[in-house]
């Protein structure tokens, strides 16, 4: 004989109109493929300093690796996968799963870590497990892809025939290298088929791994891509020049406006053309498209020949007229600054731009040089040493005055 609640769970049944509801499985996850590589494969690329990075993203094959030596076609890394390959939604508290009526509510939804699934009645079941470090003899060379996505990693549709029950649902997942990606779903014994996957791509990443002690080569460190310092300051920057009428001195890195004035960045003068690096090869960009450039102010070849910051911060309580470091300011317990001559609180920037009259006017009244310090310092150890002297002659005079008087 059914019990009370078996009879209720029946009526209920029997008054349910078949409708169809809908399982979304978001909003992070991606895919990951690893497979096994010949080891003559690996050597072609670290004997070519050849990134498997550049590769991997090289659709048109532009790095002309021969077919015997590629671990995969040019730009089709997920080709490589004969260890293992999964995607799906991140079996984590950051994701969730939802379900909706035809009416696109939402009638239920629960975080998608296996605990919190669990407690809430759904089934869960790790279908397939890989770990390279298991799976990989010593001395065995792989190769590692995987990207992340966001969006809708599964949309299907469930048809139901009586209320939504979480029970019947049964989420199955791999844990492919310890990430946990979920590839399945079943409600009430039927395969839920994924019709609606809809993401974009926020990050990728391809890399060799091998079984090991063995370092994994780097092409980078190969690469002679000249050392890129900080860019300049206002203070210390030098003008634009238009690249039509002047060309930079010096090798090095500049502030450059190109592709026909749509692009600003740093590109390198080699002394004949500004170039970009694309993995460590060197690429001219066209004369034509560069519009202006810029360096620093001072000769780079030496640190000794930069120039004294000036002061870059001026009081506006145009009583006091204060200017100096806006780090020697005056800092309450709630974080205003002070000036530290009128206590007032309200200050300007002083512009050093060397494209405008305001920062040209201010770099001549506040700038100067290093000769002007190493002045100033000179003096100052001279009137150091003379008060010194001074004081020494005092005191043996004191001593000649006192001879012969108490206390002997």
């Amino acid at each position: 004989m059914a019990t009370i609640k078996e009879q209720e769970e029946l009526i209920q049944t029997l008054k349910f109109t078949p409708r169809t509801y809908r399982i979304e499985l978001g909003a992070y996850g991606g895919e990951i493929y690893i497979g096994s590589v010949e080891r003559k494969i690996y050597d072609y690329f670290k004997n070519n300093n050849i990134d498997i990075e550049e590769y991997a993203s090289s659709w048109d094959d532009e790095l002309g690796v021969p077919e015997e030596f590629q671990p995969f076609p040019a730009g089709s890394a997920y080709e490589c996968d004969n260890l293992i390959h999964a995607s799906g939604a991140t079996m984590d508290d950051g994701n969730t799963v939802e379900v909706f009526d035809e009416n696109n509510n939402m009638v239920w939804s629960c975080s998608l870590d296996t605990g919190s699934l669990e407690s809430a009645g759904v089934e869960t079941e790790e279908d397939e497990e890989f770990y390279l470090e298991d799976n990989l003899p010593e001395g065995q060379v792989a190769f590692y892809g995987a990207q992340g996505e966001k969006g809708l990693l599964f949309g299907g549709n469930i048809e139901l025939k009586a209320p939504f029950d979480p029970s019947k649902l049964k989420i199955c997942y791999c844990d492919a290298d310890g990430w946990q990606l979920s590839n399945g779903i079943m409600y009430d014994g039927e395969d839920v088929d994924n019709n609606d996957y809809s993401t974009t791509g926020k990050w990728s990443e391809n890399k060799w791994i091998i079984n090991g002690d063995e370092d994994i080569y780097d092409p980078e460190e190969s690469w002679n891509v000249p050392d890129h310092g900080t860019s300049p300051s206002d203070w210390e920057s030098s003008p634009k020049f238009k690249f039509k009428q002047y060309k930079p001195v010096y090798q090095g890195w500049y502030n450059v406006n190109w592709g026909y004035g749509t692009t600003y960045g740093s590109l390198y003068w080699n002394g004949t053309n500004f170039v970009e690096f694309n993995y460590g090869k060197e690429n001219i960009v066209s004369d034509d498209s560069i519009v202006t450039w810029q360096g620093y102010d001072w000769d780079t070849s030496s640190w000794d020949n930069q120039p004294p910051e000036p002061v870059d911060v001026s009081c506006d309580n145009k009583k006091c007229g204060w200017v100096g470091r806006g780090d020697v300011r005056l800092e309450d317990e709630d974080y205003n600054h002070h000036c530290p001559e009128c206590d007032g609180t309200e200050f300007s920037w002083i512009d050093y731009d060397p494209d405008t009259a305001k920062g040209r006017k201010n770099r001549a009244k506040y700038f100067y040089i290093k000769s002007d310090v190493a002045d100033l310092e000179a003096a100052l150890e001279n009137l150091k040493a003379e008060f010194e002297r001074l004081c020494t002659e005092d005191s043996e005079e004191v001593k000649e005055q006192n001879k012969g008087t108490w206390p002997f």
